[in-house]
């Protein structure tokens, strides 16, 4: 390779490979949190769990908390902003999750700097797909390669661009995989094609995935888990419609407590253009402690128009009965509900 064609890389890429003194890298900050003590700034991140667990919804509702800023379950969002959401399973369930996750936190969804792509697509460096994904993302933050601007009579050493991404999800990795799973360098190439993405606008990386077959980690290749600086394990709880997610890895930080969470099915409004005679629901993702407050109102409700048996509240709660049980023991506890005749009723 000449000094000529070195040349020519290094007009194209001024920024690449850059010698940085010992000096000067101890003087740097750390890699900032991007929601404190969960994520970290143009990171890669995985979340897997078995199927069914919830995965989307999860992170559908930290990827929407990053696009307008509300705290995800009392972790602070440092750096809110625009989220690219590859919905490769299809949009068909996103449309009920968005409008659950905008109505249940009563934000308009035109106020959600979020954007989807509802089509699987190959994850690979060199594919047309990431051309494609790359070309639609720039047109969508009004990028601009570095170089002179004549509307504004500007010189940009860097390319620029109206906002970055902070966050782009990859849901599943099974729908944007070309190969097996299982070949190093299948993996090997799925990784650079997150990496190609990561680096073009110096953003995040959060990767859906499933669990192996003996369901004890991730399913494929080691090289995933090498690659990541974030892992995350949901498990779910049907009985007790509850969630843990466990961190498997952090990099240069210490893993955070399991976080416990819980879901709630909810009805979401019916546009005009819906099938009038479906009933359309979704899930949303709260605290454990928004969850037994949201239970224990929907039981109190339950009584306001007289008393009920254990049996009648039972079914009127459509609660699991270890969650009944457990939500009626605090209400006597705290002088909420007495027992009378066999049947309950307000203090």
């Amino acid at each position: 390779m000449n000094a000529e064609h070195i040349e020519t890389l290094l007009i194209k890429r001024p920024d690449r490979l850059q010698l940085c003194a010992f000096a000067d890298l101890v003087s740097r900050p750390p890699a900032p949190w991007q929601i404190r003590g969960v994520l970290r700034e143009q990171s890669v991140s995985l979340l897997y769990g078995r199927r069914g667990c919830y995965k989307s919804f999860l992170a559908l509702d930290l990827a929407a908390s990053l696009a307008t800023g509300e705290p995800w379950h009392t972790h602070a969002v440092l750096t809110p902003g625009f989220v690219v959401y590859v919905a490769g399973e299809g949009g068909g369930g996103m449309v009920q999750r968005a409008r659950a996750w905008s109505e249940e936190h009563q934000c308009n969804p035109r106020h959600i700097r979020m954007a989807f792509i509802t089509e699987p697509l190959m994850m690979t460096a060199d594919s047309d797909d990431v051309e494609i994904l790359i070309h639609r993302i720039r047109d969508a933050i009004n990028w601009q390669p570095q170089g002179y601007d004549p509307e504004v009579n500007t010189e940009y050493d860097q390319p620029v661009a109206r906002e970055w991404p902070v966050l782009i999800v990859i849901d599943t990795l099974a729908r944007c995989f070309f190969g097996n799973e299982n070949a190093p360098e299948d993996m090997g190439q799925f990784i650079q094609g997150v990496d190609r993405v990561k680096q073009e606008f110096n953003t995040s990386v959060l990767i859906l995935h499933h669990t192996g077959r003996d369901e004890s980690h991730e399913r494929g290749h080691t090289s995933l888990a090498s690659a990541c600086d974030t892992i995350y394990r949901v498990d779910h709880d049907a009985d007790t419609q509850s969630l843990t997610l466990t961190n498997e890895k952090m990099k240069d930080s210490r893993e955070p407590v399991p976080l416990e969470l819980s879901y709630r099915e909810v009805r979401v409004s019916r546009y005009a253009h819906d099938d009038s005679d479906e009933n359309l629901t979704s899930v949303i993702i709260e605290s454990a402690a928004q969850s037994v407050q949201h239970k224990t109102e929907g039981l109190l409700e339950l009584l306001d128009a007289g008393s009920l048996t254990w049996a009648e509240w039972l079914h009127g709660s459509t609660l699991p009965k270890t969650t009944f049980n457990r939500l009626i023991v605090g209400l006597v506890k705290n002088k909420e509900i007495v027992k009378e005749n066999g049947s309950y009723r307000k203090c």
